[in-house]
């Protein structure tokens, strides 16, 4: 997003076109691009003049943009994923109601679904941060079902997790936690191999010192080791 709009930019020949997504006058918030088996792109972003979660597609005509979810402020922190058959899937922090949630639209019909809350006790003291665009990770599986890292945080921890949905319904998984504010949880990106198995990427800093961690599923738990460590964690 620049100057408040929403941008998109493709190489071709060499040289780099830039469009213009949303008019003028829209505040454009973080934003996350996929692009499905045709090439097609599609960008989920928030759309801070009202507070929604909104989704772009660009088609033969141009870019058209319609809404996912207007209740309450939703849209921080979205990740977007396609699947083979076109479906699309987004997920995105509700700041209002302090959810994370997980949106499915098949033919033209959006399905909206909490993927993790706060408790009422919770929530006097947590929140979903979204501290950048890829706050949340978004991926599918070979059965495309959805895969959601993300970070809950409160005034005196901060968890990195992986949130799953299965026949049962949503399943949540801390795959890195601390007790002291500000230690994990930077940046988190998900990524499943050939097996289906998780990899999760994140920064980690505390006490002006920070790293590179990766983080893999194992048989039962999640098992973590550094990978580079940061000289200046807060540039």
């Amino acid at each position: 997003a620049t100057n408040g709009s929403l941008k998109y930019a493709r190489q071709v020949g060499g040289a780099w076109l830039i469009e213009t997504v949303t008019a003028a006058g829209t505040s454009v918030g973080q934003c996350a691009l996929a692009l499905d088996a045709t090439g097609t792109p599609h960008v989920s972003f928030w759309d801070q003049t009202g507070s929604d979660l909104r989704l772009a597609m660009r088609g033969p005509g141009g870019w058209s943009v319609e809404t996912i979810i207007a209740t309450g402020d939703v849209g921080a922190a979205s990740s977007i994923a396609i699947d083979p058959l076109g479906g699309i899937h987004v997920c995105a922090v509700d700041w209002t109601r302090d959810r994370l949630l997980y949106a499915r639209r098949q033919g033209t019909a959006w399905s909206i679904d909490v993927a993790d809350s706060a408790t009422a006790a919770e929530s006097t003291l947590c929140d979903f941060t979204a501290l950048s665009p890829d706050q949340t990770s978004l991926r599918l599986d070979s059965d495309n079902r959805p895969h959601v890292a993300y970070v809950r945080a409160c005034s005196w921890f901060e968890e990195v997790r992986v949130a799953e949905r299965g026949a049962a319904g949503w399943t949540i998984e801390t795959v890195d936690a601390s007790y002291l504010w500000g230690a994990p949880g930077l940046r988190p990106s998900l990524e499943l191999d050939a097996g289906g198995r998780a990899h999760v990427s994140f920064g980690h800093v505390h006490a002006n010192q920070g790293w590179i961690a990766l983080a893999s599923r194992g048989d039962p738990s999640w098992t973590a080791e550094q990978v580079e460590v940061l000289v200046n964690p807060f540039l």
